[in-house]
């Protein structure tokens, strides 16, 4: 949600800055509606790459291990429940919005039921004696019995182009993305730009078929008492005047103006980058080569470089090569994997001290199972507090015997590295 919104206000940016006072109204509003789309859409991206570096040497990211605290003191109860409490405020929200956009919606049929209905090509005019504004609900126009017949064919006219356009699809879009995301202040902004254009090809759609501009925005003024019965239609707005008067009144905008949208494309550049690409690296002890993202991928095998001095002294007078992925893997007891995570799942323990002060996060912990079985050189290549780092290492140390992995006939050592995260629960 919080990338959707930064890529939201980058984007409404640039249509407030360049495009807002053009008179291409259909482009600007396809311009919007698809700022929306690709700023959800982006942040689902994820496009991970690892450096190429010292090709041959690699860590097997295995899947991550879950370690839960249970029955920890008040220090961490009261982070929860600060959490706690913001997804309340969300939830209350979207509770309170989707309560109140259904009520619009019923409040919508229950007028039309009460109505005289008339029907004209195919679109419903529903007459009210209730003194509302004029507006459209997909084929329904709603008219208050006061309007003259002389105004009423112009009113019919600037609807049915909301009607035509599919103006109350993007409304009903626009309600339901103001309710999930109703803490995000561009979206408002981007609701309210939405009706406003609306409005503007409402409006060049009556001034195209022939009508006097000065009778026109004559009526417009007129129109300035009314209420709003509902607010998920399409109002003959009266808020908007000034703007569509001063709209009508403007020269067409120039046609190479329209190549100011082709500002999206380096916009959507940019927050690819940021947001869909992450450079995946492990950062060793010695503080070389930091880690750009929070976590690596889970349930991913990745390859990650290693340097060649990372194997110890024994290795190396043993002149016994390390290897990341073998013809016959090491196997834990019966040769399920899951075994062994749940034999980490069960020994390791959350250190009440990190508990406590609420320490959460990933260690990542690499060893190698040699060519005895025996779980060797156990050591945290990122970690996140001392004590659960060394509780991992203390558990991978009393791991039992594995049984050997095998390449070509011949046992051998094969490394590990597993993810293994710890959260307060």
């Amino acid at each position: 949600m919080f990338e959707s919104g930064i890529s939201l206000g980058l984007l409404y940016l640039i249509y407030w800055l360049f495009l807002r006072k053009e008179t291409f109204f259909f482009m600007n509003r396809i311009y919007l509606l698809f700022s929306i789309i690709i700023s959800f859409i982006i942040p689902l991206i994820n496009f991970t790459f690892s450096p190429a570096e010292n090709p041959g040497s690699y860590y097997l990211i295995m899947d991550t291990i879950v370690i839960r605290a249970n029955g920890i003191g008040q220090t961490i109860e009261k982070s929860i429940s600060s959490s706690d409490i913001l997804s309340i405020i969300y939830c209350s929200g979207v509770i309170i919005l989707l309560i109140k956009f259904l009520i619009q919606i019923f409040q919508i049929f229950l007028l039309k039921r009460k109505s005289e209905i008339k029907k004209e090509n195919g679109i419903n005019l529903v007459i009210t004696n209730k003194n509302i504004s004029p507006c459209s609900f997909f084929n329904m126009i709603f008219l208050n019995t006061n309007i003259s017949k002389t105004y009423q064919e112009k009113i019919v006219i600037h609807e049915h182009i909301h009607i035509k356009q599919l103006h109350s699809a993007d409304l009903i879009f626009m309600k339901l993305l103001t309710i999930f995301q109703w803490f995000n202040p561009f979206v408002w902004m981007i609701k309210y730009s939405i009706q406003e254009i609306h409005e503007y090809l409402a409006d060049k759609g009556v001034l195209n078929q022939g009508y006097s501009s000065y009778n026109y925005i004559t009526l417009i003024v007129s129109q300035i008492t009314g209420k709003y019965f509902f607010q998920t239609g399409n109002y003959f707005n009266r808020s908007l005047i000034k703007k569509r008067i001063n709209m009508m009144k403007k020269f067409k905008s120039h046609g190479i103006n329209k190549l100011k949208i082709l500002l999206i494309i380096p916009a959507i550049i940019v927050l690819f980058i940021i947001f869909a690409c992450s450079k995946q690296e492990i950062q060793s002890e010695d503080g070389n080569e930091p880690i750009k993202n929070d976590e690596l991928t889970e349930a991913q095998i990745s390859n990650v470089p290693i340097k060649s001095d990372e194997l110890t002294e024994a290795e190396i007078r043993e002149k016994e090569p390390v290897f990341t992925i073998v013809e016959e893997m090491p196997k834990f007891k019966s040769g399920d994997q899951n075994e062994f995570r749940e034999y980490l799942q069960t020994i390791l323990k959350y250190p009440e001290e990190a508990a406590n002060k609420g320490i959460a996060g990933t260690v990542y912990i690499n060893f190698v199972v040699n060519s005895k079985g025996e779980v060797k050189d156990a050591k945290v290549i990122r970690g996140i507090h001392p004590d659960l780092d060394a509780e991992v290492i203390r558990v991978i140390e009393s791991s039992p015997k594995w049984t050997p992995g095998i390449q070509r006939g011949k046992k051998v050592n094969v490394q590990f590295t597993f993810p293994i995260k710890f959260i307060l629960e």
